[in-house]
C-alpha cells in the first residue's frame, strides 16, 4: 500500500485542485489582477478570422497556415465575440496537462517527477499572460497532447495512438508554423531508445 502511494487518482485530483485554485487567481474572486484579459481583435488576428478556405488552392497559398484559423471558425459558431475565449485556452491547456501526466505515468515514469513536471506547467504564470493571444498558449496545448500521444504510443504500440499522435503532430504546427522543429522529437527519442537502450520495437512506426 505504501508502495503504490500516492496513487494515480489522487495525483489527478491534486492537480485538478492546484488547477482551480490558478483559475481564481487568474479568473475568479482571487483574482490577482496580473494578467489583462483584453483580447487583441488587431495584429495577427484578421488573417486568422478572415482566412479563406474556399478552395484547396486558396488554403494552401495563404501566408497563414490553416490549422488555427480552421480552430477559430469552428469556436466561432459558439462564442462570436469570443468572449469566453481566455477561460476556455485555460481549460483545454488544463486537460492538456492532465491528459500529459496520465500518459508519462502509463509509461512508467516515476509518478512524483511527473508531478512535479506537470505542477511546473500548472503554475508557470508568465504563460498565462497568453491566454488572450492567439496562437501561443493553444499550439503548447496541442504540443502536449502529442507528446501524451507520442508515449502512450511507445508504450502500447496501438495503431490507433499513432494515428492520434500524428494528427495532433501535424495540427501543432499547422497551428504554430515554427513548431515544425518538434517533428523530429519523436525520432529522436526512438534512436535515443535504439542506439542507448536497444529498444528498437517503434522505430519504424515512429518514423513513418
Amino acid at each position: 500500500m505504501i508502495k503504490n502511494f500516492p496513487t494515480l487518482k489522487n495525483l489527478i485530483i491534486a492537480i485538478i485542485i492546484l488547477q482551480a485554485l490558478v483559475y481564481s487567481l487568474i479568473f475568479g474572486p482571487l483574482s490577482i489582477n496580473k494578467f489583462d484579459l483584453t483580447m487583441n481583435f488587431y495584429g495577427d488576428f484578421p488573417s486568422y478570422k478572415n482566412f479563406d478556405f474556399s478552395s484547396l488552392k486558396l488554403i494552401l497559398s495563404q501566408n497563414r497556415s490553416f490549422g488555427f484559423p480552421l480552430i477559430l471558425k469552428f469556436y466561432n459558431l459558439f462564442d462570436y465575440n469570443f468572449t469566453f475565449w481566455p477561460k476556455f485556452v485555460f481549460i483545454l491547456y488544463s486537460l492538456s496537462n492532465i491528459f500529459l501526466f496520465y500518459s508519462l505515468i502509463n509509461s512508467n515514469l516515476n509518478k512524483v517527477f511527473s508531478f512535479f513536471f506537470i505542477l511546473g506547467l500548472t503554475v508557470s504564470f508568465t504563460l498565462y499572460p497568453f491566454l488572450t493571444w492567439w496562437t501561443e498558449l493553444f499550439s503548447i496545448m496541442f504540443l502536449n497532447i502529442t507528446l501524451g500521444f507520442m508515449f502512450l504510443s511507445i508504450n502500447r504500440n496501438k495503431v490507433y495512438h499513432y494515428l492520434f499522435f500524428s494528427f495532433f503532430l501535424f495540427f501543432t504546427y499547422q497551428i504554430r508554423p515554427p513548431f515544425v522543429i518538434f517533428t523530429i522529437l519523436p525520432t529522436l527519442f526512438c534512436l535515443i531508445n535504439y542506439f542507448f537502450f536497444e529498444n528498437k520495437s517503434n522505430l519504424k512506426k515512429i518514423f513513418f
